[in-house]
């Protein structure tokens, strides 16, 4: 499966009120072409720090479900994340 065949799974398996944090790259653009909305930041300019803004916005907002797309060569620019966002495990809407 291509990058933007995924993107369209994940935009349309979704509910539509999640918010939605993209990656620096294609995957932003790609998203904004496949279902640009106010409730999708487009991480620009900050490559591996899509993961810590969607704890951010999931730990702020704990009543709101946060989808972060990030790819292989941004989520290594900072795999610290990985270990805070397990150690915070922010809850989902149906837990």
């Amino acid at each position: 499966m291509k990058r933007h065949e995924a993107i369209k799974v994940i935009v349309h398996s979704l509910a539509g009120d999640e918010l939605i944090v993209s990656s620096t790259g294609m995957i932003s653009r790609e998203l904004f072409n496949i279902k640009d909305s106010p409730q999708n930041f487009y991480m620009l300019g900050s490559m591996g720090l899509a993961s810590s803004m969607g704890l951010g916005l999931a730990l702020s907002l704990p009543d709101r479900r946060v989808v972060v797309i990030e790819g292989d060569g941004s989520i290594l620019m900072n795999m610290g994340s990985m270990a805070t966002i397990g150690h915070f495990a922010p809850k989902t809407r149906s837990e």
